[in-house]
């Protein structure tokens, strides 16, 4: 059974640094502090450093720095959405 899981179980990405990420939103994500369309990931980010195999130090697009680092759990990849070009 746990060599099946393990098999399952999704692979890490690999980020890089200048990556654009969107990071999870643990309090709009908690019951009633959203509506049932409204997104529940927060605003672009830079990955600014990788702090071992899964940790990231990320920055807005101003380049501040946030002042704690981010599990890879809790990001996934920024594609802005079609201009229509």
């Amino acid at each position: 059974m746990k060599r099946w899981f393990d098999t399952r179980k999704a692979t890490l990405d690999t980020f890089k640094e200048e990556d654009l990420m969107l990071k999870w939103d643990e309090d709009r994500a908690k019951l009633g502090k959203h509506k049932k369309f409204e997104s529940l990931w927060s605003e672009p980010y830079l990955i600014a450093k990788c702090i071992g195999k899964n940790a990231f130090e990320l920055a807005k697009l101003n380049g501040c720095k946030l002042s704690i680092s981010v599990n890879g759990q809790h990001l996934k990849c920024y594609k802005p959405a079609c201009t229509g070009d």
